[in-house]
């Protein structure tokens, strides 16, 4: 088990869904998000583009391919300018790009199968997904409520989410010193931990992973 590098104030955190039909398996192989600055007529960039901008450490993206929630990723660096490092040429090649820890989930789900349980979660304008069949809104990164980015998180099985620290798992010494350590030296009051608990994969090549959020001002040990 490792602590996650990062520690950010759970109030300010964000979720966005990405759409990387084409783009996933390299995005996901350099633990990037990039999206170009202008299309290829030389027009400003799209809100979906720009809204790489808006991402800050620990937000969370959830990445969709083919209406498939595949993959929950973690922002680890912020947007900085960047020529096109991905194997195409459909835009320009001046973009943004940021790092992401992609980690996989074993209960991937449609959200085509499970619209009924967020329509009314989704914003009128540049929603990523149609409120009438589910289907994914043309575009790239949207950002989506605090409440739907919660919802995905319950729907898939290996994330976990509680402010509860004994119902997700109980501490040994060395855990609880460890983060306590991390939360001191953040000097913040109230924060968010991320840990990851990983499992060597079994008849796969898709890594199997448990990604536990802790919030709290102290972790007390029971």
């Amino acid at each position: 088990m490792v602590v996650y590098n990062q520690i950010v104030d759970y109030k300010e955190l964000k979720y966005f869904v990405v759409f990387q039909n084409q783009s996933f398996k390299e995005e996901h192989d350099s633990g990037i998000l990039w999206a170009p600055k202008k299309d290829m007529k030389g027009n400003n960039a799209k809100f979906h583009w720009e809204s790489l901008l808006s991402c800050k450490l620990g937000d969370i993206i959830f990445s969709v391919v083919k209406n498939k929630v595949v993959a929950r990723g973690t922002i680890t660096k912020e947007a900085t300018e960047c020529i096109n490092p991905l194997n195409n040429d459909r835009w320009s090649r001046e973009g943004w790009l940021v790092e992401i820890d992609y980690m996989f989930t074993d209960n991937d789900f449609k959200a085509m199968d499970n619209i009924d349980k967020f329509k009314h979660l989704l914003p009128d304008k540049y929603s990523p997904f149609n409120k009438d069949n589910g289907k994914g809104n043309q575009g790239y990164l949207y950002p989506i409520s605090n409440e739907l980015g919660v919802l995905f998180d319950e729907l898939i099985e290996d994330t976990y989410l509680s402010n509860d620290l004994t119902s997700i798992y109980e501490l040994d010494e060395d855990e609880e010193t460890l983060v306590n350590e991390v939360l001191l030296e953040s000097g913040l009051s109230n924060a968010e931990i991320i840990l990851i608990e990983e499992e060597m994969p079994k008849e796969s090549n898709k890594p199997k992973t448990k990604r536990k959020r802790v919030t709290s001002t102290y972790i007390i040990h029971i």
